[in-house]
């Protein structure tokens, strides 16, 4: 009964070409300053410490530092250069792609070398010495290697300050889903700041809710021209077909001009921003829940889906409202409302889903 209502996707392109049009999107702008690299979660990636520590000629290196790198060895983000048609390149695509292991990226090693090369304070041989550093062993030496380079670059943006409280958080912006919300919401200076050195990011539609994912889409984020926003686009792997994302349009009126040492701030539009995306997956997340109700028949009162989740959506704030934040809370106070709405139906069958207040 729930596939009935939920949209077929066409025909799946065999894995492998899809694997092979992300390998191809990837690859194709590489040259002998841009080079392709990735970085992988390990929170999710459970096994990619293991697969780096096997892997050889392969630079790569933990974005954590400090006493705890050898602590979160197991659980840390990694960045990765990757080449075309390595072992572990093969693998992260091919098994990866669609289950939000990290992003993709193009950066150019000229730029990476303009933007960083005042030395860090502590030299990767002194980070090594006490075990703050977590490198293929190749690049423990050397502070101007590539992947230390961009290192320093993202390790600027590993916490972030939200302006309407002023809390610190860890910034997951190598989610794929995260990095998409944040790109389209970063103005032209923000934008700007966190491509640095990136030409291209690379991700996929992808959401922890399996039924909000496509693994046939592929997001791609082009770095801005001075004073521009990135661009952005969709590219559907069935169709061939590419579609451009619109970016927040909040983030074209401010601004967020501050220091490069200090922390990136999330602004009170890009908050909202974020927190529309979760209400997005809890909207999806009550909605198929719903539908599994033994004893809620959601079909019942809605023909489609989506006129379940439009309905959801609405309860959804009404209950944030009231002031309930649990979401267990919410999902009872919906169901019951979802309840009373099949009930009226049932008593008045020429009641509508635009006649439901």
């Amino acid at each position: 009964m729930t596939q009935a209502v939920i949209a077929q996707k066409p025909e799946q392109e065999p894995a492998r070409s899809i694997a092979q049009s992300v390998k191809a999107s990837l690859f194709a702008k590489t040259n002998e300053d841009v080079a392709a690299y990735a970085i992988i979660d390990g929170q999710w990636c459970e096994d990619i410490y293991g697969r780096l520590l096997g892997s050889e000629n392969t630079d790569w290196c933990s974005l954590i530092a400090g006493e705890v790198a050898q602590e979160l060895a197991l659980t840390a983000p990694y960045l990765v250069r990757l080449d075309p048609d390595t072992e572990l390149t093969n693998w992260l695509i091919e098994e990866g792609w669609g289950k939000g292991w990290g992003i993709y990226f193009l950066a150019s090693r000229a730029r990476a070398k303009e933007l960083y090369r005042t030395p860090p304070p502590e030299s990767l041989k002194q980070q090594v010495e006490r075990g703050a550093f977590v490198a293929s062993p190749d690049i423990s030496e050397d502070d101007a290697t590539d992947v230390v380079l961009l290192r320093r670059h993202f390790r600027r943006y590993l916490r972030v300050e939200f302006e309407s409280d002023g809390r610190l958080v860890r910034f997951r912006f190598f989610d794929p889903a995260v990095l998409r919300v944040w790109l389209l919401s970063c103005n032209p200076l923000e934008a700007g700041a966190f491509f640095g050195p990136i030409t291209d990011f690379i991700a996929e539609d992808w959401c922890e809710e399996p039924s909000l994912s496509h693994d046939h889409r592929l997001w791609h984020f082009a770095a801005p021209a001075h004073g521009e926003s990135c661009t952005a686009t969709c590219f559907d792997m069935y169709t061939r077909q590419r579609t451009p994302m619109s970016s927040f349009p909040e983030s074209s009126t401010q601004t967020n001009d501050r220091p490069k040492s200090h922390i990136t701030l999330i602004r009170k539009a890009q908050e909202k921003a974020f927190e529309d995306m979760q209400w997005e997956l809890f909207a999806e997340q009550v909605a198929l829940a719903l539908l599994e109700e033994k004893d809620c028949n959601a079909l019942s009162s809605f023909s489609t889906h989506a006129d379940l989740k439009k309905f959801v959506r609405n309860e959804l704030r009404l209950a944030h409202k009231q002031g309930l934040q649990k979401k267990n809370e919410i999902y009872n106070c919906v169901l019951e409302t979802v309840k009373q709405t099949i009930l009226r139906k049932a008593n008045n069958p020429c009641l509508g889903d635009s006649d439901e207040k």
